[in-house]
């Protein structure tokens, strides 16, 4: 179920509140940067090279700790 609120200040609209994907949906569809990325990052998936978060955050650390 998707809700979205409006919150107002002194009677007037000031802001949305909305879930992650009706927000998730709206960057994707506003910015054309972002979709470039998401292209971008799905061959990089696509072709292996990918990092698992994980495999990222432990490399992360060795190299902290080599400091």
């Amino acid at each position: 179920k998707k809700a979205r609120f409006v919150i107002t200040k002194g009677g007037k609209p000031t802001a949305v509140l909305l879930g992650i994907d009706d927000y998730d949906d709206i960057v994707e569809e506003l910015d054309p940067a972002f979709r470039k990325s998401l292209k971008l990052a799905s061959r990089q998936y696509e072709a292996g090279e990918a990092v698992t978060l994980r495999d990222y955050l432990k490399g992360r650390l060795v190299r902290s700790r080599a400091r």
